[in-house]
């Protein structure tokens, strides 16, 4: 799960965090996790990861802050 989460966050720490969310969520909802075999359940961690770390991405696109000053030099020559 962790190898999954780092190849759409690229960061280590936000993989860790959305693995977390993810087993968190589990315990929550223990029932509807899959258990008749293990192609089921494999298939539900792994939409479950890809669906955290679609989360993480959204909440860091909300909170990107471009700012403007220091990127462009602005001289008040004239």
């Amino acid at each position: 799960m962790l190898r999954t989460a780092y190849s759409f966050l690229h960061d280590d720490d936000l993989s860790q965090d959305a693995v977390h969310d993810v087993f968190m969520n589990i315990v929550k909802r223990i029932r509807n996790v899959p258990d008749k075999t293990v192609d089921l359940t494999k298939s539900y961690l792994y939409i479950a990861i890809k669906h955290a770390c679609i989360d993480i991405l959204n909440k860091r696109k909300k909170n990107f802050v471009f700012d403007l000053d220091s990127q462009f030099s602005l001289h008040t020559d004239t």
